[in-house]
């Protein structure tokens, strides 16, 4: 029986597949901030 073993450790994408999830949610965040206080300067 010969061969190689399956590999075990995290992916090498995962610190970039991590900063692409964060830049996401910061995107996201940024976003929902901006329109509900467009929202609430215009109704005042």
């Amino acid at each position: 029986m010969s061969g190689n073993l399956a590999e075990t450790g995290p992916s090498s994408m995962l610190p970039t597949v991590a900063g692409i999830g964060g830049v996401a949610i910061a995107v996201g965040a940024a976003t929902v901030f901006v329109v509900r206080r467009r929202k609430t300067s215009t109704v005042g």
